[in-house]
């Protein structure tokens, strides 16, 4: 089977579901050239079949045993050691991570493939007995801890048995509550990373820590984090040991420290949010472990989500370069999103009914609804033009006919049509293939690239709320005034087309989600007032999560339709 071990070289192309967490910081970092012990990732494929009754029922499937030899050989040759024996003997880590970060909540065996044959080796090879017997005795007690019986004298068998016991940590009381708490599935697996140990404990010039590129309680912008001189990783995150501050590092081993702050910087940079890294310095060698998205308190989160946004900012000069056409008259700034992108209306349509019939719905086309049925406080079926649908629960996502559906069973949904229109050029000769899409925030004025030409588009102020969907000539003055401040060489290209369609805003142009008090099992999720595109897959999460009677990754309280009712308007907040 395919996905099932995979090595972490940075190229497999496997996201977080697949990968886990911590396999999938180890390839981020691969990808990038960061310092990390190489390793290899037994997938949440494998935990899900570990806990299928009619496949490993409770067991790690021979065919995934018997691709760990050749995944080990790999880690061998990137380190020019041998599991499990001398003289120069691989110890490797057995860590759980999952795609939803469970801090604590699963299990870890360090130091495994250690023998007597083993300690002695690492003694002669550093000339530390104290050292070897030190990580003899940390491996001892730890795999005993969590595999529930002592170490055996085969690395192998150690490897096999530690596997089983991190996929069945899925499963523990802890994890179970701890997912059931946060409303997090329990079908989603956790994946086994095995990867080549590097020393904390090693010598005076060794040690571990955890580093947030800034500071997770005030919010300021300076690094912050722990530093255990001749320590490993489950001393800094179990607290047995009392560790220093990061300065400590800085001034014991000022190279070190200057990798990892820059290091810190690159995650930071491309991660495009605060970073949580676990690192080691093995006799004056950084490494990296793991970095992820930093849990930080309030104040601090705000303060970090304005800081890295000023930060990302670019001059006018640079604007111009990135898209051409505009002129920077006026302009102090400029943000830069290269990750973002944009898509077609149909495109984003066909894709999410397509993703929709793959896991069983079915999609009726050119479909009216009629009337919602009900018994007393309850929803009994939903009647169409194309018949009767017996359901107990509705899920109003109808745009700008929502208030309609909502009237149906005596719930308002204050959401409004409004027409907005676009114009397509014509071809325009030399137009770079690669323009982004550019927003001018002044006047709402937008383009991007529309086959040969250019579709722009603005927001009219002037246009009344109705279901109005024919084009007009009325706006086009709005749009040649903003295009003549912002990208005068369009003034001479003509139009060759346009559309027209509708927008659902409402009172306060934030979105409407939640389920209504009554009738019972009445959600809804709409009026979004243009930004559907940009928030639908977290919102069908929230309505996924709204309809099992699971709580939500985030509250949406202050989003329900009984807000206008209760005079707590959200006003619209414009953020690029």
């Amino acid at each position: 089977m395919t996905g099932q071990v995979l090595a972490l070289d940075g190229a497999t192309g496997a996201g977080r579901e697949l990968l886990g967490g911590k396999a999938a910081s180890i390839e981020r970092m691969r990808a990038m050239g960061i310092p990390v012990p190489p390793a290899f990732v037994l997938t949440t494929a494998v935990c899900r079949r570990f806990d299928d009754p009619g496949d490993g029922a409770g067991a790690v499937p021979a065919d995934v045993l018997a691709q760990l030899p050749g995944a080990m050989a790999e880690l061998e040759r990137a380190t020019g050691r041998t599991f499990g024996a001398g003289p120069s003997p691989l110890l490797v880590s057995v860590r759980s991570g999952a795609a939803v970060s469970m801090p604590g909540m699963m299990d870890t065996v360090l130091n495994l493939g250690m023998t007597d044959a083993v300690r002695d080796a690492l003694a002669a090879e550093s000339g530390d007995a104290a050292f070897a017997e030190d990580t003899r005795r940390r491996f001892a007690e730890q795999f005993t801890k969590v595999v529930g019986q002592p170490a055996p004298s085969d690395p192998w068998g150690q490897l096999r048995l530690a596997v089983a016991a991190v996929f069945r940590s899925w499963r523990s009381a802890r994890a179970t509550a701890y997912r059931r708490d946060r409303g997090i599935p329990e079908d989603g697996g956790t994946a086994v990373t095995v990867q080549a140990m590097v020393f904390g404990n090693l010598d005076d010039r060794s040690g571990t820590g955890v580093l947030f590129s800034r500071d997770p309680l005030t919010g300021a912008a300076e690094p912050y984090g722990e530093w255990l001189p001749r320590g490993q990783g489950e001393d800094v995150v179990s607290g047995r040991a009392d560790a220093l501050p990061l300065a400590e590092l800085a001034a014991a081993q000022p190279r070190a420290h200057a990798e990892l702050l820059a290091a810190a910087a690159r995650l930071e940079r491309t991660g495009r949010d605060v970073q949580d890294i676990e690192f080691t310095v093995q006799a004056g060698t950084l490494w990296l472990l793991q970095a992820r998205a930093a849990k930080r308190s309030p104040e601090a989160a705000v303060r970090h989500a304005v800081a890295l946004h000023a930060e990302g900012l670019i001059s006018p000069a640079e604007a111009h370069r990135l898209s051409p056409l505009i002129s920077t008259d006026g302009l102090v700034g400029a943000a830069f999103s290269p990750d973002d992108g944009y898509c077609t209306p149909e495109a984003v349509v066909h894709g999410y009914a397509a993703g929709a019939r793959r896991h069983g719905a079915t999609v009726v086309r050119q479909c009216d609804v009629l009337d919602i049925e009900m018994r007393g406080d309850e929803i009994t079926a939903v009647r169409t033009s194309l018949g009767r649908i017996r359901t107990g629960s509705v899920i109003c996502a109808a745009g700008a006919w929502s208030r309609h559906v909502g009237a149906m069973v005596g719930v308002e949904l204050p959401v409004s049509p409004l027409r907005r229109q676009i114009a397509v050029t014509e071809a325009i000769p030399d137009l770079p293939p690669d323009v982004p899409m550019t927003i001018d925030f002044t006047s709402s004025f937008y383009f991007h690239g529309e086959g040969r030409g250019l579709l722009l588009g603005i927001a009219d102020p002037t246009e009344e709320i109705g279901f109005r969907t024919d084009r007009t000539d009325g706006w086009l003055p709005l749009l040649s005034d903003a295009v003549g401040r912002r990208a005068p060489a369009l003034l001479d290209v003509g139009i060759a087309g346009g559309w027209a369609g509708l927008y659902e805003v409402t009172p306060d142009h934030n979105a409407l989600i939640g389920e209504a008090p009554s009738p019972s099992r009445f959600l809804y999720a709409t009026g979004f007032s243009g930004h559907g595109f940009l928030q639908g897959p977290a919102v069908g999460e929230v309505v996924r999560d709204l309809y099992l009677g699971r709580a939500p990754f985030v509250d949406v309280g202050p989003l329900r339709a009984e807000r206008f009712a209760h005079n707590a308007p959200r006003a619209e907040i414009n953020v690029v």
